[in-house]
């Protein structure tokens, strides 16, 4: 009977020490703290996305041509946010 005691406690243990290498590991893989927004964003939300004459010509077909990040863009059914008179 003392033999299956000893193997039990022997099990027991080795579980034990496999429980909280794996804990360590774990807690080791966490971050740490992380910053929650870089320390500066470029502001560019007053800069009016269209030009007076891409407004204009916006407000007059409804659909506005732009060019964006060096892109190209088409866009049916513009916002009237973005082609106010007020807003350029």
């Amino acid at each position: 009977m003392s033999k299956y005691r000893d193997l039990a406690v022997l099990g027991a243990m080795y579980l034990a020490l496999i429980v909280g290498a794996s804990a360590l590991l774990v807690a080791q893989s966490q971050p740490v703290g992380h910053d929650p927004a870089p320390a500066e964003w470029p502001d560019i939300s007053d800069r009016p996305l269209l030009t007076a004459e891409q407004a204009a010509e916006a407000r007059a077909t409804g659909t506005a041509a732009f060019e964006a990040a060096d892109k190209h863009y088409i866009v049916a059914g513009m916002p009237a946010e973005y082609t106010r008179e007020d807003r350029i």
